[in-house]
């Protein structure tokens, strides 16, 4: 189409935090920033009919499927925003895993927040999930620190605008 200028390929990245950080938020408005897609695991869940499922197999189950659209979204040659806890060390491996054998970058984005502010937001009723304080604590209690470089973002602490500004910048985006 005359005036339109390609999509520019950005890589997998993933956007990751536990529940109530902030993540769902920022991977949304970095997906309309980007023109990616934003794939969640909350979504996933439901689509699945495991909504309020949490055992390790309901958890494999649905990062499984996530992992097969990401990587049909990543073959076509899209840019694919993955949101999710992404709380164990294997579903971590899983995604770098899948960057590597599709040839792109896995670019990673923790979204933390304190303590207090998560509860207060969990507190109300979110589309997609319905991760309360108890799903939280259990999260929290198996979480896994990442390793790898990675960008990590404070929702409690700056701006939505701030936080897309910085993992733009994460990103490598350029902005002219």
């Amino acid at each position: 189409m005359k005036g339109t200028a390609p999509k520019t390929f950005y890589g997998f990245i993933l956007v990751f935090g536990l529940p109530g950080s902030g993540k769902s938020t920022l991977a949304s408005t970095l997906a309309d920033q980007l023109h990616a897609i934003h794939l969640n695991t909350d979504m996933v869940r439901v689509a699945s009919g495991r909504l309020g499922r949490y055992t390790s197999v309901d958890k494999a189950a649905v990062y499984n499927e996530l992992f097969n659209r990401a990587k049909e979204v990543l073959q076509g040659g899209a840019t694919v925003i993955l949101d999710g806890t992404f709380s164990s060390a294997e579903q971590r491996e899983h995604a770098n895993k899948l960057a590597v054998e599709l040839d792109v970058p896995a670019i990673w984005i923790e979204v933390q927040a304190d303590e207090a502010v998560i509860k207060k937001r969990i507190s109300v009723s979110r589309p997609y999930t319905e991760a309360d304080f108890a799903i939280y604590t259990l999260i929290r209690s198996q979480w896994k620190p990442l390793e790898e470089p990675h960008l990590t973002l404070q929702s409690d602490k700056d701006s939505l605008d701030i936080l897309v500004r910085k993992a733009l910048d994460w990103i490598h985006v350029d902005r002219q």
